[in-house]
């Protein structure tokens, strides 16, 4: 289990929440938290970032939810 995994598993965290744009990020925390008992929340921006390409697939959304990560897409400052 890597680092992070071992990490929240020693302080009881329960909860994840991560920003990942396209998706790098949020597969690389479902590796290190995977067969762990915890809630996975990854934030995406919104659609209002689309002329940036800042928008996730909605393929690789659905994925990301499959394997048990809750796909939050929200505003946030510019």
């Amino acid at each position: 289990m890597p680092r992070m995994g071992r990490t929240a598993e020693e302080l009881g965290i329960k909860d994840i929440v991560v920003a990942s744009t396209y998706s790098v990020t949020a597969f690389k925390v479902l590796e290190a938290f995977k067969g762990m008992n915890v809630n996975i929340v990854i934030a995406t921006p919104s659609a209002a970032f689309r002329e940036e390409g800042w928008v996730m697939n909605p393929e690789v959304r659905r994925k990301l939810e499959e394997m048990g990560a809750k796909v939050l897409t929200c505003t946030r400052a510019r």
